[in-house]
């Protein structure tokens, strides 16, 4: 590796001089916490597949709102992030989240607050939940009342100790990640709809959570309260547009010194489908092979079959299954890597015509929910990227028996689209003389 370090890394949260793209989403969040900063609650639900960058983005919201920045609202927020545990409990998140906020507070507001709070504060740290005999033997709807009347007591006190200080703050934003994890998310939502609403009430509401999770999450979310839809903005992350793209890689070739051309970096960047952690794994086997500080085709064709390679073995194992033959969902998916992106009606024929497999259909609502397919604008089915067709395609082509309805159809699609470049060819332009 030519580079001394590599700043593509799949298996981590991009760092924040290094984020790229999603700036609509940015603005949206920083200009309603700027509200925030004048007592008006504004929290959000950042939500989407795994990998298409929610962590980075809430991680990038945490930076900027804590810094000041004078071209972003100048915010200045004491901010706190926890990522829940499989199964944990919605009060134990609570009281993790809270706790990461005293991680930024100075010692003097922690004992200021400590004197207020009395048994809620233990030992430096905040502590809710800890019912007495009494409220312990109570139904789950009156532990609940009092686990948000607790949270309220302590959101409180922060916030006057923050206003009070010498150096003030502008408010509280709590981050909650990985939401899916919480065993009892159907009570989350009213319990923060209280708790920011009784906050509003006394005059104390510069407190903003932004929640984080997949799509799943967000719908069970709603379902405990569907109020929790007008006080949570809901902000859905899809794939990157090719500019944006772009430049995540861009931004990592020129903070190591590395040439690259940028023509060429616009043509292959829709190999990644806008998807940010197949753009890291691409970016990461680039600087990884690259020897002499250029980026050159034969850089970009040995990156991209390692990334196929590896997005095959690891990102993409839940949308299809390399490991069998192919059944309905992977019959579908094969069509669509050899032919896509094409109609429904077209994928029907094909269907039937390269397996006998009559009724596609029925499986297109369950390829769509796990993201495996989409449907573009012009009513057209494909692939989730460029990525997935080629991981696909690695184990599929050499598999399509010879003479066989697939093996025809590929012949065919191959004589035409060689006709058509051909054509083009002939059509291009030629220099004077």
């Amino acid at each position: 590796m030519w580079a001394k370090h590599n700043p593509f890394n799949p298996n981590g949260v991009v760092p924040d001089y290094l984020f790229a793209g999603r700036a609509a989403q940015s603005l949206l969040i920083l200009k309603k916490m700027s509200e925030t900063r004048q007592g008006r609650p504004s929290s959000f639900f950042l939500f989407g597949e795994r990998g298409i960058g929610k962590t980075a983005l809430a991680k990038l919201i945490s930076s900027i709102s804590s810094k000041g920045n004078k071209q972003l609202y100048a915010l200045r927020f004491v901010t706190a992030y926890y990522a829940a545990a499989p199964r944990q409990s919605f009060g134990s998140v609570l009281e993790a989240a809270l706790n990461d906020l005293t991680d930024s507070m100075p010692g003097a507001w922690l004992q200021d607050i400590g004197q207020r709070l009395g048994r809620m504060w233990q030992n430096g740290k905040f502590s809710i939940g800890a019912f007495g005999v009494e409220v312990a033997t109570q139904p789950a709807e009156r532990k609940q009342t009092v686990l948000r009347d607790e949270v309220v007591s302590i959101l409180s006190n922060v916030v006057r100790t923050l206003k009070e200080s010498p150096e003030p703050r502008d408010g509280v934003l709590i981050v909650i990640d990985e939401i899916q994890n919480i065993a009892d998310v159907e009570v989350a939502a009213s319990m923060l709809r209280g708790i920011l609403a009784a906050l509003d009430f006394k005059g104390l509401g510069n407190v903003s959570f932004l929640l984080v999770g997949l799509e799943k999450a967000y719908e069970a979310f709603v379902q405990g309260d569907a109020s929790a839809r007008r006080d949570f903005d809901p902000i859905a992350l899809s794939a990157m547009p090719p500019q944006e793209a772009v430049e995540i890689l861009t931004k990592g070739f020129a903070d190591v010194g590395m040439q690259w051309n940028q023509t060429f970096l616009e043509q292959k960047i829709h190999l990644t489908g806008g998807y940010p952690h197949s753009i890291q794994v691409l970016g990461h086997h680039l600087v990884n092979g690259d020897v002499d500080g250029r980026i050159e085709p034969d850089d970009w064709d040995a990156a991209v079959n390692r990334t196929t390679s590896e997005l095959r073995d690891k990102e993409f194992a839940a949308m299809y299954n390399f490991k069998r033959s192919a059944a309905g969902h992977e019959k579908i998916m094969n069509i669509l890597a050899l032919f896509g992106p094409i109609e429904k009606k077209e994928l029907a024929q094909k269907c039937k015509r390269a397996y006998g497999l009559i009724n596609p259909y029925q499986y297109l609502g369950a390829l769509e929910k796990r993201g495996s397919i989409k449907n573009l604008p012009d009513g057209r089915l494909d692939l989730h990227s460029a990525f997935f067709r080629g991981a696909i395609l690695f184990g599929l082509i050499p598999s399509i028996g010879p003479g066989s309805p697939l093996d025809q159809m590929w012949k065919e699609h191959l004589r035409a689209w060689e006709k058509r470049a051909g054509e083009e060819i002939l059509a291009a332009p030629r220099p004077n003389g």
